[in-house]
């Protein structure tokens, strides 16, 4: 269970890593970058619920899996 969960981590942990990296020509010069203006980009969201999705079918097999090995013993 603990290595289900350390993978579900990971895999969050690198789509969140790898999603939404804009080339510094891309990004907007006009905004301050001391002042946040509290709004999370679109592909960020995306992102998170393509994670969230991706650690809940995680969760889901493994839960399974436990289930079938209760079951056959």
């Amino acid at each position: 269970m603990k290595q289900a969960i350390f993978s579900v981590l990971t895999i969050v942990s690198i789509l969140l890593a790898s999603c939404g990296a804009e080339s510094p020509a891309s990004v907007s010069t006009d905004v301050a970058v001391d002042k946040p203006s509290g709004v999370i980009p679109q592909h960020q969201l995306d992102a998170l619920k393509k994670a969230k999705e991706v650690e809940n079918l995680l969760l889901d097999s493994a839960e399974a899996r436990k289930n079938l090995m209760l079951k056959h013993e």
